[in-house]
Order: C-alpha cells, then sequence, then structure tokens
C-alpha cells in the first residue's frame, strides 16, 4: 500500500528527498523485508546518481548562462549530502539486506563485508548537521475531505518519524553485527554500551519497536562477549534474549471488545511479532559464529535458539489462526471502535457504501496475512 501511495504521486527523482519517508522503512517493520529493501534501492540509486546530475546542472547553468541557478544546484548539492532522509534510507537498505535469501554462512558473509566504516558511529557524527527536507505536510493531502482534519500520518505510521537517534541506533547495529561476524570481542563490547546509552537518550523519539530491537541487539551482543571470553556465566543474559522475544510473540485471545483487538493487531502485534524475528534472525547469525569458532558455550547458545524458535512457531501459528478464525470477519463489524487513533476514520468508512467498507477490510486482512505469511517462513528457513 505504501508503494501504491507512492506512484500515485507521480514522485520525480528531484523529490525522493521530500517524499521518500512515505515508502521507506513500512515494509521492514510489517515483515515485509524484500518488498522494502526494493523501494530502498531505488532510494539509493537516487542518492548515489544525484551528485552527477547535479555536475551536469552546473555545466549546463553555466553555459546557458543562467547564472543564478548555479547557487541554487550547489545549495541543493549541500542538502542531498548532509541530509537526513539519505541516511535513513540507506540504513533502511542496510537492514533489509539481512534478510536476503540465503543460507547462515552466506548471511553471515554479508556481514564480514559489509563497509561500516561508511555509518562509523560517534559522537561528532551524531551532532552533524543534517538537513531534514521531509514534507511531513504530503499527508494531508492525500486525506478524504471528509477527513480534512484528521492526520492520515497517524494511521499509515503509528511511531515516530525517524531523527537523528534513529539513524544512530541503525548505524550502530549493523557495526555490532560486522564485528560479531569478523570476532572483534572489544568494537562488539563498547558499541553494544553505546547502542544503549543512545535509545536510552532517544526516550520517545524512537518506536517501542526500536526499544525492543536495541534491547534484543545488546542482549545478543553480551551473550557473544561472554561466550568468547570464557570466564563469565552468559545464562541470565540468554535467558534475558528468549524472554525478549517470547514476550514480543505474545498473542493474546480476542475478547469482548473487537475493536481493541483490532486497534492491537494494526499498532502493536504485527510490528512486535516482526522484531521479535529479526532479533531472532541476528541470534542466529551469532550462533553460526560460535560454532564456527568451536566456542564451548555454542552448545548451549544452539540449544536455546533451538527450542526458542519450536515455540515461536507455535505463537506464529496462533497469530496466523487469529487472523483466518477472527480478524477477517471482525474488520468490516467493529469500525466503530472506542480506541482514540481509530475513532475518526473508523466514523468515516461507517459512512460509506458496504462495498467500500468490504474493501478496507479485505485490504488490512490481506496486509496483515501477508506480514505473517512472510514471518513464518523466515521462522522455517532460520533453523
Amino acid at each position: 500500500r505504501a508503494r501504491a501511495i507512492y506512484d500515485s504521486l507521480n514522485i520525480k527523482n528531484v523529490q525522493f528527498d521530500t517524499l521518500g519517508f512515505l515508502i521507506n522503512g513500512h515494509g521492514t517493520s510489517l515483515g515485509c523485508y524484500m518488498q522494502d529493501l526494493e523501494l530502498c534501492y531505488e532510494g539509493v540509486n537516487f542518492y548515489d546518481g544525484s551528485g552527477g546530475r547535479i555536475s551536469r546542472g552546473l555545466e549546463s547553468s553555466y553555459n546557458n548562462e543562467t547564472y543564478s541557478n548555479i547557487t541554487d544546484f550547489i545549495e541543493f548539492r549541500k542538502n542531498l549530502k548532509n541530509s537526513l532522509q539519505r541516511k535513513c534510507t540507506h540504513r533502511c537498505a542496510l537492514r533489509g539486506e539481512a534478510f536476503e535469501p540465503g543460507n547462515q554462512a552466506e548471511i553471515v558473509e554479508k556481514w564480514v563485508e559489509a563497509n561500516v566504516d561508511a555509518i562509523s558511529y560517534s559522537d561528532e557524527a551524531l551532532e552533524e548537521k543534517l538537513y531534514d527536507n521531509r514534507d511531513v505536510g504530503v499527508m494531508s493531502l492525500l486525506t478524504p475531505v471528509e477527513m480534512t482534519k484528521w492526520n492520515l500520518e497517524i494511521l499509515t505510521r503509528p511511531t515516530p518519524l525517524p531523527g537523528s537517534a534513529w539513524i544512530a541506533v541503525y548505524s550502530i547495529i549493523p557495526q555490532i553485527m560486522h564485528y560479531i561476524a569478523t570476532s572483534n570481542v572489544e568494537h562488539v563490547e563498547t558499541l553494544s554500551k553505546k547502542l544503549l546509552m543512545v535509545a536510552d537518550d532517544a526516550g520517545n523519539s524512537l518506536s517501542n519497536q526500536d526499544h525492543l530491537l536495541v534491547r534484543g541487539v545488546y542482549q545478543i551482543a553480551a551473550i557473544y562477549s561472554r561466550s568468547v571470553d570464557g570466564s563469565q556465566s552468559f545464562d541470565e543474559q540468554l535467558s534475558e534474549l528468549v524472554d525478549t522475544i517470547s514476550e514480543a510473540l505474545t498473542v493474546e485471545a480476542p475478547d469482548a471488545d473487537s475493536s481493541e483487538t483490532l486497534a492491537e493487531m494494526a499498532s502493536t502485534t504485527v510490528r512486535n511479532a516482526t522484531v521479535a524475528t529479526e532479533i531472532y534472525i541476528y541470534a542466529c547469525s551469532a550462533r553460526y559464529v560460535l560454532n564456527k569458532q568451536r566456542s564451548p558455550s555454542a552448545k548451549a547458545v544452539t540449544l536455546a535458539i533451538s527450542q526458542l524458535r519450536k515455540s515461536s512457531l507455535a505463537k506464529m501459528s496462533a497469530l496466523r489462526s487469529l487472523l483466518n478464525n477472527h480478524m477477517r470477519g471482525s474488520i468490516d463489524k467493529n469500525w466503530a471502535t472506542s480506541t482514540a487513533t481509530f475513532d475518526v476514520p473508523a466514523k468515516f468508512m461507517l459512512s460509506k457504501r458496504k462495498y467500500i467498507v468490504d474493501g478496507v477490510a479485505k485490504s488490512c486482512f490481506s496486509g496483515w496475512s501477508r506480514s505473517v505469511k512472510n514471518l513464518v517462513q523466515l521462522w522455517e528457513q532460520w533453523s
């Protein structure tokens, strides 16, 4: 749906910096990693090719003696180089590459080859002046006339818009995975502490799912460091990691208030399951490295992850059952929700013809179902 909205705007290349946020990251947060990666690559290609286009524009302005345009092109080049959306797009792409098809050896090799120097974290980098060229006001233009006072952004992105703290977090996580893959314990320990500090300082500027991912990656880093060290117990960290993933996959049985269940599914349930899956895949990569190093702790880590996978697949099955047996039949019956987030759009939907409501209900169900299917496939693939 993010791609459909994006395509409907007929966005030109030069507008990607202002409107790219409409598509980047949505798929990843809902388990559609490959679809999101394809969109991210389009953005990366735009940014990587912008230097040549701007140079040609400068040359053309000089040859045509339209000197006033030269200043604009120079300013545009400066803005693109330090664009907040540019950094977000590159981080989204790097994040998505961890979910490309391949066996564990191939995935770990990608972490080994990752160019983490290009996204190295430092306090100076975090304080770097970034240009936020995103046009968040465009969402009001997409809102139906009958809902002009309603901000559609609340529905399409129920999480904070990525900022400098988000960029820092998603710069550090790939570095941690790179240093786990290359067996650099010192860097793993340093960066994992920095990751926790950045997330704590960020507070509400990161989503609950971002904080959940940070906690999981920190636990993986601690397990790896203690496993390699050999003199410290990692049992507590391993237990905490299993709890983090298990709690994120908890699926509550629907209660009498079906509208609350719908709101939870849209804003939290699928997103938490997606992050749990991402943490699990990172944990599998760390386990592979420990086995490759013939670490004495590899057996215990392997057993814990194997048991976690079995219980998690049962929970994913429960989530799929919830969708099939409850959600599809209740979506179009419960638009009159009491939740603050969905009150306005619910009333809007109730004012429409039944076939419109049915179409939206089908789209919601199809989207959630596709997300869960993708997640289940990943859990089955990573054994």
